[in-house]
Order: structure tokens, then sequence, then C-alpha cells
């Protein structure tokens, strides 16, 4: 009927008029956006009410024309304007079901309508236009749908919702640079350029917001200049990763607009991997000395480094200080540095850490013609003490090795020290058996791989999880509460010390139910065993 009678009623239409490519009206009851829906209705029906006194139009082409091929005409729209023909092609042709939506113009009856509302309806669009009026222009694109029409702030897609008014602005707030690489800790400056109708807006606030990626949350504002023109800088101190940052304003219509999104990766400078060095002057002025120094760039992986002094240079007694830089294809460029410390005597193998061996050896090389001095857990220097040395009987604790050379014509050198930790192991504990006498008294006998503290002692018992007490292989438990009706369920754990007083921290126990077993060795405590 619209189409038979469309002579008669689109003259009458002289106000403003929106044509929409899908069906906002089933999405609205039965759509995966329907409170999306539902606004793109309401905005619709305002923006055709907008002028007064005049007669709108709110179409909605819904699914009809989802199946037209490329180059289809709109027979019910052919006499709402004389300055060209709406030409169309369905759904089939471009895409399944296209999701992704962008606003492209702007209205005061379409404030509070996003790119959100008209979004992922499941099938957001229907309906692409290839060629439209002249007086006609650009609501809505779809970006999913294949074309050649390119928005104000560049966004490309397939027209789908149409405008007609007094009223529409062609908004546009580009952010730039879109992509951008900066090493994390350096500054960032993004730009957005603000036009409406082409036409640069002088004295807007901006919003710039990183929204994800390692800084998110950083905001800041701007105001345009005369070229529409702000800019927004920040340092990235949030480490390695990209961040996703937009823009946004109110525009003249008082409809929030926003940028396209800028992608900034940040990334670490070059890692130049030093290490210090400690090497036995060959002579007096010191000695030659080569090292590999080594770089990595998270864009350009492996890259070479360069080190003043350089590898091989002839180093003096003494410490001297290597400076290292390596520079990526980016420009960007690391730093490291290291000592070189050339010794007249140097310590070559000692014990580090902590050790159960209760005896140390340390080995040491001097220079040609020079002296050692050797100390011992801080006792006088021994000169010309013979390599290697052994120390036997340590105490436990801290022991600490020093080693001083002396050069010939009296130049020397702070002391080359190396500390280790004898820290005995601790005892193991054995539990060789558990017997039941009497259907309630329990006999153990035990073991320590170990000597005590005391010949023959060394073990504490815990009975139920209560206090541990000194007890000796062999020991009986008398008694333990249980009966026929009501059987006693108890754990003996045994655990052994040795004579620098470590215990055993993983100590076994026994499980055992009264009167009359059965009897578990492990099945409580902390070692391992079986039933007996």
């Amino acid at each position: 009927a619209a189409e038979l009678n469309r002579g008669v009623w689109s003259p009458a239409v002289n106000g403003n008029v929106i044509i929409i490519g899908t069906d906002p009206v089933y999405h609205a009851i039965h759509g995966n956006n329907a409170a999306g829906a539902a606004t793109l209705i309401s905005n619709g029906v305002k923006f055709a009410a907008d002028k007064a006194g005049s007669t709108g139009l709110y179409i909605s082409l819904s699914c009809y024309y989802a199946f037209a091929g490329v180059g289809t005409t709109v027979p019910v729209l052919d006499q709402l304007s004389p300055f060209g023909t709406f030409i169309l092609h369905g759904q089939t042709v471009f895409s399944a079901c296209p999701a992704n939506s962008h606003i492209v113009a702007s209205h005061p009856a379409f404030v509070g309508l996003a790119d959100a509302d008209i979004s992922n309806w499941g099938c957001s669009a229907h309906e692409a236009f290839e060629g439209i009026p002249a007086d006609f222009a650009v609501l809505a694109i779809n970006t999913d749908i294949g074309g050649t029409f390119v928005a104000p702030d560049g966004t490309v897609g397939g027209p789908y919702i149409l405008a007609r008014g007094t009223g529409l602005i062609f908004p546009a707030i580009v952010l730039t640079p879109r992509r951008a690489l900066n090493p994390v800790g350096t500054s960032h400056t993004v730009t957005a350029t603000i036009s409406e109708g082409g036409v640069p807006e002088d004295g807007v606030t901006v919003t710039f917001t990183v929204v994800s990626g390692p800084n998110a949350g950083v905001t800041g504002t701007a105001v345009t200049d005369v070229n529409g023109v702000a800019f927004f800088s920040y340092i990235g101190v949030g480490g390695t990763g990209t961040d996703v940052i937009t823009a946004s304003y109110v525009d003249s219509a008082g409809r929030k607009e926003t940028s396209n999104r800028a992608l900034k990766q940040w990334f670490g400078l070059p890692v130049v991997s030093v290490s210090d060095i400690s090497v036995l002057a060959t002579s007096a002025t010191g000695t030659p000395v080569t090292f590999t120094v080594s770089a990595f760039d998270e864009l350009d992986g492996t890259i070479p480094a360069n080190c003043t002094p350089p590898s091989g240079s002839l180093f003096p007694l003494g410490t001297t200080l290597v400076s290292c830089s390596a520079t990526d294809s980016m420009g960007f460029t690391g730093t490291a540095s290291f000592n070189v410390l050339t010794r007249i005597a140097v310590v070559t193998s000692s014990p580090s850490g902590l050790t159960p061996v209760q005896e140390a050896t340390v080995s040491y090389a001097v220079m040609p013609r020079a002296v050692a001095y050797c100390s011992f857990d801080g006792g006088a220097e021994r000169r010309s003490c013979a390599s290697p040395l052994t120390f036997r009987g340590l105490a436990r604790g801290v022991h600490t090795f020093c080693l001083r050379g002396v050069a010939r014509g009296g130049a020397t050198e702070l002391p080359d020290c190396r500390s280790w930790t004898y820290e005995p192991s601790p005892p193991h504990t054995t539990i060789t058996s558990a017997t039941l006498v009497g259907g309630s008294d329990l006999l153990l006998t035990f073991v320590s791989d170990q000597p005590g503290p005391r010949v023959g002692s060394g073990f504490m018992c815990s009975l139920d999880t209560g206090s541990f007490k000194s007890c000796s292989s062999g020991v009986v438990f008398h008694g333990l509460a249980g009966t026929l009706a009501n059987p006693g369920f108890h754990c003996i754990v045994v655990q052994a010390t040795n004579s620098y007083g470590i215990s055993d921290p993983f100590p076994p126990g026994v499980f055992v139910q009264t009167p009359g077993g059965p009897v578990y060795i492990g099945a409580c405590g902390g070692g391992g065993g079986g039933a007996t």
C-alpha cells in the first residue's frame, strides 16, 4: 500500500526524514540488544518530528530487501527526492550477520544514541545503500559491510541509516597516530583533530582516556586550537604491552562523539647483560682482558653491544669500569656497566652457600713475583700461605677466607674474601618396629642416621598431638585407651635431633587401633611406612 500510494504521501513529507535499513521493532522485542533498538526507534521518531509545523517521516525497510541483489532500486522511496535515486543491496550480498555499526552524523534528537546501541543486534543491518539522493546524508554505517563510503572520521563501511533535515551536523574526531612504538618510561603524545562539516572546531574540550593496556585509567583533557587540534601526552610507566587510547568531546548538537582507537605499544629498551669480572694480573702493569657482552631487544632480538674500554684492552691493577651500550633498529639505546677487577692474587675455588661438609678446601693463584697473604675467620694474616688450603673440624655457622696480594715494589689490593656456611644436614628418623603387647601397650624401636646430643638419646616422642618428650628406642606406651565397643585410635610421632640441635623436619609416626590393632607405621606424622 505504501508503495502504491507513494505519489500521495511523498509530497506531504516536508520535514525531517530517517530511513533505516534494518528492523529495530523486531530487535526491540526479540533481539540481542533490545534496549539499543528501542533507543534507535525513540530517537528516530524524535528526529522525524523535530521540525515544527512540518510532516516528518520515519521509515524502516526491515528485512524487505534482505535478499536484494546489487543495484536494486527502492520504488517506495522514489518520490521522496528529485535529486537522485535510492539504490541498495541486501544482507545476503554483504554478510551473513554484520554486527558493528558506527554513527557518522549528529543531531540534538540523537543525544543518548551511541554506537553500542546500534551494534551487536545479532544482525545489525539488513540493507546497505549504494546510492542516495543528493539531499540525503548518511547517518550510520556498518563497518562489517564492505563498501567505499568513508565517514568524516575516516571510518569505512556500508551506509544503512540515512537522514534528511535541518540541524544535522557531521562531526569528526580523529586521533593520531593510530599506531606507535615507544620504550617504557618515555613520553607518548596523541593528537585529536575535531571538525564539524569539515570546519575545524576551536575551543572544544577534549577528553583523552587510556581505556586498556598497561597504563589503563590514565586520562587528561585539552582544548582545541584554531585548527581544531588538541594534544595529550603521558609517560608509559605501566610496563610493557599495548595501550588502547580514545578521545571524545560533546558536539554542537549535544551528543558525545568518540574517536577511533589509537594503539600504543610499550616495550623495554635493549637489555645489555653484563657481570663483574675478576682476573689475575700477569704483570705489575696489568693484563689484557677479553669478555663477551650480549644485548637483547624485544623488537630486534639479539643485537651487538659496544663497550668502552673494549674487550682485549690492557686493564691495569685494580678496578676499571666498563660502560656498554646497544642500539636497536628504532634508534633506542640500552646501557649497562660492569667492573673488571685485575688482582695480584685471586681465589680460584672455595665453598659457597650452605654446605653439610665439616671441612673446606680453598685454592688461589698469585701473580708472578708477588706474595699472597691469607686469613681465616677474621684471624691474623699469614704470609706465603700455600694453595690449596684445607680447614677441618669447622664449627657450625659462617666461615670466611680472605686473600690479599702484594706485588714486588709494594703495590697491594683489597682482600678477595669468600664466605660459606657449614650447616649439617638434618637427621632422618626411622621407626624400625611397632609391636602391640597385651592389646593396649605399644612397644616402639627406632634409629637415626646421625648421632644425638648424648649417647643413646636424641629422640623426642609425642602421643596424640601432645607435647614432645624425651624418649629412647624400646619405649613402651602403656594402656592406650580403647574397648571392643569403642575402639581407640592413637598416633605416636618420633623425632630425632642431632648433636647440633637440628631436628628431623618430617618425623615419622605410628597409627594404632586399640585394643588389638592394627598398627601402621607412617600412617601419621611426616614419614613413610606400612602396616605391621
